[in-house]
């Protein structure tokens, strides 16, 4: 009686014991899930800001590359400007030069002018060579 007794109560703590051990496995089991799904996380946390840094650092490469391209432009243009600006003081310095030539020319006109009026009439000058044009 006293090992049926003995038996029975052992089937009972074998199962207890069987109900304690699925139980701390269905446990350890929900640990380990969470912890592969934070470690997941993690991961993809990791990941996503791996590739936002990389996307951020092509952006910034792409906007360098677009502020050195105006950068040579506005220095192009720069040159340009400057080349332009002496192009145009050159004319200017034509223009004064032009000018000049053209007070020294009517000068030499009024000269002229004034010598015909005061000279007398006589016979008409017969030139050798042809007078220049």
């Amino acid at each position: 009686d006293k090992i049926q007794e003995l038996h029975k109560e052992a089937l009972t703590l074998t199962s207890e014991s069987e109900a304690l051990r699925k139980r701390l496995e269905d446990e350890l089991s929900k640990e380990k899930r969470a912890s592969l799904f934070s470690i997941v996380k993690l991961n993809l946390e990791q990941v996503y800001n791996t590739s936002i840094q990389e996307a951020i650092r092509k952006e910034k490469r792409r906007l360098w590359r677009t502020v050195q391209s105006l950068q040579v432009s506005n220095d192009e243009r720069d040159d340009e400007l400057i080349e332009l600006r002496e192009e145009l003081d050159r004319a200017h310095e034509r223009e004064q030069r032009l000018m000049m030539r053209i007070e020294e020319l009517l000068l030499k006109l009024k000269n002229l002018e004034a010598l015909l009026r005061t000279a007398r009439p006589g016979p008409p000058i017969v030139y050798a060579v042809p007078p220049p044009p």
